[in-house]
């Protein structure tokens, strides 16, 4: 196989693994690689019912001690989570925290411009956890999975999406100090 064959290849199995269809490299902005965002902005709806609104992070496993769990924030404070491995709660918990936690996390998702990104972020690497994020309301739903998704031009206001649904729901408490088997 020719190198020039087997470049091409690699471009184009990086660029269906980053979850892009294959583009002309020569241009950068058009190129899936270092692209973070679709073509077409689709703006953040607004949201007519608080009592509608689901957070979700999901943290999965690795070929490590990594915590997995899941958080689920509603539209009334309402927390749940549910601890699977590497956490000192497993199973199912629940707390309340205040509606303007609930309320400044939309705004940072709106901030985010959450609709306009892809539904995948995903580096052509192992060994790593996936998180996925996901906010619904009303009659709207977008769902992020990030694996390694800052190596692929994921927009670092995801990464801050991630950090910011465990510290409003209190995940500190709950994944403890558990890091090994």
């Amino acid at each position: 196989m020719t190198r020039r064959l087997a470049g091409a290849l690699a471009v184009l199995a990086f660029a269906t693994v980053a979850g892009a269809a294959p583009r002309p490299v020569a241009d950068p902005a058009s190129n899936p690689i270092t692209r973070h965002l679709p073509d077409h902005k689709i703006a953040f709806p607004a949201i007519k019912n608080f009592d509608s609104l689901r957070i979700r992070l999901e943290r999965t496993a690795c070929y490590g001690w990594c915590p997995v769990y899941s958080i689920e924030i509603a539209g009334d404070g309402t927390v749940n989570w549910f601890g699977e491995r590497y956490v000192e709660a497993k199973g199912g918990r629940s707390a309340k925290i205040p509606v303007e936690k609930v309320r400044a996390l939309y705004d940072a998702f709106a901030r985010a411009d959450f609709f306009w990104t892809f539904d995948q972020y995903q580096a052509p690497i192992t060994d790593l956890p996936t998180q996925i994020i996901s906010i619904s309301f009303d009659d709207h739903s977008k769902s992020i999975e990030d694996y390694a998704g800052s190596h692929v031009g994921m927009p670092k206001a995801i990464d801050a999406l991630e950090e910011a649904i465990d510290e409003a729901a209190g995940a500190a408490v709950w994944i403890g100090d558990k890091r090994e088997p």
